[in-house]
């Protein structure tokens, strides 16, 4: 819109004057099979104005270029000619690349084992941790192709763009380790009898000694509940 004053000293007469809006002109989408396509703008846009694709594809589908008036086109976006156009795209099947989980043959005293041998990067492997009696977990690492360590959250992990390797340290498990006098009651008979001692008087405890009971420092006492 254009103003135009006249006159002298004071306006006159005021011109107003409507300039065209530019013509749009629409942006037809063929979607491919296995995909949908969607255009910023939608549906059209003037002559000279961007125009940004972008498609959804269904799993194991990926881009392999777009189309425009049937001619492959780099990248995803065009500048509108001033004429209707046809978008489409062309689709190809998603390559996966797995890579492998490897569990090292030197774990000792345990076991680790991974719900899957093969995954894809970005995938989330899960490892279950299996102690032998007596043994409890001291190190878990994973290392890439590279040796680099891979972080393990929760005894997973997610899968790098290499092959990975797992291992494991296992310890014995010699309780809290620390010192003093432990209570231990045996409400049976049997529990009594497994650690070669007589059954108490009601409410009288036995101290235990090294010939019968030890756990490192830990003196047990054995007291009968009844």
């Amino acid at each position: 819109m254009v103003l135009t004053a006249t006159g002298t000293g004071k306006i006159n007469t005021i011109t107003v004057t409507y300039g065209s809006p530019a013509p749009t002109y629409a942006i037809n989408i063929t979607n491919p099979e296995h995909g949908v396509i969607s255009s910023v703008p939608v549906n059209e846009a003037s002559e000279g104005a961007s125009v940004k694709l972008s498609i959804e594809t269904e799993s194991g589908y990926e881009l392999d270029y777009f189309t425009l008036d049937g001619v492959a086109i780099e990248g995803n976006t065009f500048v509108m000619p001033g004429a209707a156009v046809e978008v489409g795209a062309v689709l190809k099947e998603k390559v996966v690349v797995l890579y492998d989980i490897v569990i090292s043959s030197g774990i000792e005293h345990g076991s680790v084992v991974a719900d899957k041998s093969q995954a894809e990067a970005g995938a989330e492997v899960t490892l279950t941790i299996s102690p032998a009696d007596g043994y409890k977990l001291e190190t878990l690492t994973v290392l890439d192709a590279d040796q680099q360590s891979v972080s393990v959250t929760n005894n997973t992990f997610v899968m790098p763009s290499s092959n990975v390797t797992v291992s494991a340290t296992f310890v014995e498990d010699s309780g809290s380790g620390e010192s003093g006098v432990g209570t231990f009651i045996f409400n049976t008979d049997e529990g009594l009898s497994a650690l070669g001692i007589a059954k108490p008087d009601a409410g009288a405890s036995t101290e235990l000694g090294d010939a019968v009971y030890m756990s490192g420092s830990i003196s047990m006492v054995a007291t009968d509940g009844g």
